[in-house]
């Protein structure tokens, strides 16, 4: 047998079979030759293309490639594309595909038949997204909400879901944008409320993704890209406010004679221990009155039958420095600084006292605006380096709110102690400028 007229592929296996076996290479060349070549597997028998579940494919991305190509031996055409329901109301075969090839913006028809695909629409299950798990629905698909409140358009009449975007609690079918049709035009303020609802109120950017989130700082709709800056605006304009009112209040009670401040380092309760109280003038040069005053200890009695002093030269005592407190403060207004929280910080509070004693419970009344720790937390609060919406709240200038937690982080770290941090407070706040402000802006809140 002459090689010339052998395939190249059964020379070198000849060549092979002879140097494994010994035998000669004419003798191999021979019997690789005439070696009967292995029938190929037969093809599974199509399913006519009627049973075939196309709709199975909708919404999945596929690789489609031409097997006639492959066939003969060339480079297969194929492409990838989003696979879409039929258009509304249209009567196309099953089999007539709508793609959407990857990089396009209009959908073509491709004869599934002519195609192999891959998912295979007889192994595909039904196409679902979920933007918090994953897989992302592509941006043509949405929900009917998503195609309400962005487009302002909804499914047409006929319209077939293409995939499900799955949720926490409920599915919901996925449209092709595209296919949907306009809702009636909206008019007068709903018209202006939905063009105000998806423009920043600051740069007047449009959302083409619906409407842009309620910053919680100033109530309006700001894109992404103007949140922090209105916010931090919008947080040094209450601070302005907040220190004004503070400036006036504070000027006022440095010019009111019958203003005493009173200190109240470690108190607990409304109605339990006080600790160390001292009274003195709102500039803190001149103490009134100072002294522990804790309730001495009292514990029950078997042969007195009811509770006793556990210390009775100690009540005494006790009740010697509460007629003296009393008398600093009776009649006079009375600016409340606490390190409680909310502590004594209360409308109407007043000393506790055993009842055998023979002393009247001294009834205090500290108007809310005269309590200091309402004023020390806006006017020492400074804009945090990471930024957090909810710092931006209200909460922090609300006069309404009791607060102690900055007196005491303040007031640990001054060297006086509760009372002369707050009359050095008092003293800032009517002359001072409270950090965070440059003087100017504070000059003319």
């Amino acid at each position: 047998m002459s090689s010339t007229n052998v395939p190249r592929s059964h020379q070198n296996k000849a060549r092979r079979l002879a140097a494994e076996t010994g035998m000669p290479y004419t003798a191999a060349l021979r019997e690789t030759a005439e070696a009967p070549a292995e029938p190929p597997p037969a093809a599974p028998e199509a399913a006519p293309a009627a049973d075939v579940p196309w709709q199975r494919l909708w919404g999945h991305t596929v690789s489609f490639a031409d097997p006639r190509r492959e066939a003969e031996g060339e480079v297969p055409h194929h492409f990838t594309g989003l696979v879409l329901p039929p258009a509304p109301r249209s009567k196309a075969k099953p089999w007539r595909l709508r793609v959407l090839p990857r990089g396009r913006t209009t959908p073509i028809v491709v004869d599934g038949r002519r195609w192999t695909t891959s998912p295979r629409p007889d192994t595909a299950a039904r196409a679902h997204y979920d933007f918090a798990k994953g897989p992302r629905p592509p941006e043509c698909l949405m929900t009917a909400n998503m195609m309400k409140t962005r487009l302002r358009t909804q499914p047409a009449d006929g319209q077939y879901p293409a995939a499900v975007l799955d949720g926490d609690w409920q599915s919901t079918p996925l449209y092709y944008v595209h296919d949907a049709v306009p809702m009636p035009e909206l008019k007068g303020k709903k018209a202006t409320a939905w063009q105000a609802n998806r423009t920043c109120a600051r740069c007047s950017k449009w959302s083409t993704n619906g409407v842009w989130p309620i910053l919680e700082a100033t109530g309006t709709r700001v894109c992404p890209a103007c949140t922090h800056e209105v916010a931090d605006e919008a947080w040094r304009d209450r601070k302005r406010k907040h220190c004004a009112l503070a400036r006036t209040w504070a000027a006022g009670v440095l010019a009111d004679p019958d203003a005493v401040l009173i200190a109240l380092a470690d108190s607990t309760s409304r109605y339990n221990a006080l600790g160390s109280v001292r009274v003195t003038d709102p500039t803190g040069r001149h103490v009134h009155f100072e002294a522990d005053m804790t309730v001495p200890e009292r514990i029950w009695d078997e042969e007195a039958g009811g509770i006793v002093a556990a210390d009775p030269g100690a009540e005494t005592a006790w009740a010697a420095r509460y007629r003296a407190f009393a008398d600093a403060v009776r009649g006079r207004r009375i600016i409340l600084a606490t390190t409680a929280y909310p502590g004594l910080d209360a409308d109407t509070w007043w000393a506790p006292t055993p009842r055998d004693l023979d002393l009247d419970p001294i009834g205090l009344t500290v108007a809310a605006a005269d309590q200091l720790g309402v004023y020390a937390e806006g006017w020492k609060a400074t804009l945090p380096d990471t930024f957090n919406e909810r710092q931006w709240g209200l909460s922090t200038f609300n006069l309404e709110r009791h607060h102690g937690g900055t007196l005491r982080a303040h007031a640990i770290a001054h060297d006086g102690g509760l009372s002369a941090y707050a009359a050095a407070l008092l003293a800032d706040m009517a002359h001072g400028i409270a950090p965070g402000l440059d003087p100017a802006s504070q000059e003319h809140a």
